[in-house]
């Protein structure tokens, strides 16, 4: 059974070296259709700040907790919210609605988490998946740091001040994701390697839809990114990022604004964004064709060619 107190946290010991490497197959990307099984689960009653160290399932909301919500305890554990809701006392009073520190395999799904710092937060929390998770009223939605081979799925980050933020991440999935309404960034991903974009919608932020810093060939495939206050996309001192698929839109400034080194651009659509559409400034870009842009502010396209 789950602890109802919590303990003294396990310490760091050092902070992980930024992972290297290059996106493999990135093109024949596809999520995964085939369902987990469905773990060994105990119907518990939690108490906010609750150390997890077997597989749990809520019986009930968690509301105005102090400091932390759960706190993971252990390697592979699953949290099944099934519904309910983990809240604090406000996002400069309570810490994380549920934090992963040092532990690995760890999943959380299907609840809502509010009114925390930030509503997951990650640290070197190697394959890691959240998934299902409705995220409202946080600084931070979710973060994860120094954390390879996470999954970030399926979840709904709405009115934070940023909704998911990545720093020195490695083969992180972020797939499916609404991430809307936001009062900064609706995701950013600095100091990436390999991450993977995909079929996100992202929308209304204040400032980028997407923003990413010194991202290392990283994709960005398939998301529909509008009506943000800044650029849909932007993407500074980065390498090898890929543009595949992407309808950007009506965002107030450029559609998707790229000045890093061996970009790839193929079958992007930009319209009506308020600068312009398409912008590849960085040396080495590669124009793979088929990108389209409309009725934009300034111009359609510069650095590669649009019908």
């Amino acid at each position: 059974m789950p602890t109802t107190t919590t303990p003294q946290r396990r310490q760091r010991t050092g902070h992980m070296a930024a992972a290297a490497g290059i996106v493999a197959a990135i093109l024949a990307f596809a999520p995964s259709g085939t369902a987990l099984a469905t773990p060994t689960v105990s119907d518990v009653q939690l108490e906010c700040g609750s150390v997890i160290t077997e597989n749990v399932r809520l019986t009930r909301d968690l509301v105005g907790c102090p400091g932390n919500g759960l706190i993971v305890g252990a390697d592979g554990v699953d949290i099944d919210l099934n519904g309910h809701l983990i809240s604090g006392t406000g996002p400069f009073v309570s810490l994380s609605g549920i934090d992963i520190d040092a532990y690995q395999n760890v999943r959380i799904r299907n609840g809502r988490i509010s009114d925390f710092s930030r509503g997951v937060l990650g640290y070197d929390a190697d394959a890691a998946r959240v998934e299902r998770v409705k995220i409202t009223r946080t600084l931070e939605g979710v973060n994860f740091e120094e954390s390879t081979g996470v999954k970030v799925m399926g979840n709904r980050l709405v009115g934070n001040r940023e909704g998911m933020v990545l720093r020195r991440t490695e083969k992180v999935t972020v797939a499916g994701n609404l991430a809307v309404n936001n009062d900064t960034t609706g995701i950013t991903d600095i100091d990436s390697r390999e991450n993977l974009h995909t079929r996100n919608h992202v929308a209304g932020n204040t400032f980028d839809g997407i923003a990413l810093e010194s991202a290392v060939n990283t994709a960005v495939i398939n998301n529909v990114v509008r009506r943000n206050g800044i650029d849909g996309i932007d993407a500074v001192v980065g390498s090898g990022v890929r543009y595949v698929g992407n309808h950007v839109s009506y965002n107030d400034e450029n559609g998707i604004n790229d000045s890093g080194d061996g970009t790839v651009w193929r079958r992007n659509t930009a319209n009506h964004n308020g600068a312009v559409g398409l912008r590849a400034d960085g040396p080495g870009h590669i124009d793979a064709g088929g990108n389209r842009a409309r009725g934009n502010g300034e111009q359609d396209c510069i650095g590669i060619r649009c019908r």
